[in-house]
């Protein structure tokens, strides 16, 4: 199924209809009845994720706990890149030499 958007020709209202992809494109109006009508040509929604951003998503792991974690992430990338970085990749504390 697709969700196809179709414009009325009489009241100028849009509206969204889910139909089967390859069948020919005609719906009503479910404002005023009418048959015609004709199909807008939008930009499709994308919403994309990291895969293990989906999956605590799915477990119910917090907002808050994801966000932290990722920038945990972030900054670990980060030191390891940098040899002479002064906190441990592990602990996250500063070493004093």
């Amino acid at each position: 199924m697709a969700l196809y958007e179709f414009e009325c020709l009489k009241c100028k209202k849009k509206f969204d209809v889910d139909q089967p992809m390859g069948t020919e494109h005609v719906a009503d109006c479910p404002f005023c009845k009418v048959s015609e009508t004709r199909r807008i040509f939008s930009v499709p929604y994308l919403n994309i994720i990291s895969d293990t951003d989906l999956a605590a998503r799915l477990i119910g792991v917090p907002k808050a706990r994801l966000e932290k974690s990722k920038e945990l992430r972030d900054n670990r990338a980060k030191r390891k890149k940098d040899p002479k970085s002064e906190k441990d990749i592990k602990s996250n504390e500063l070493h004093i030499n």
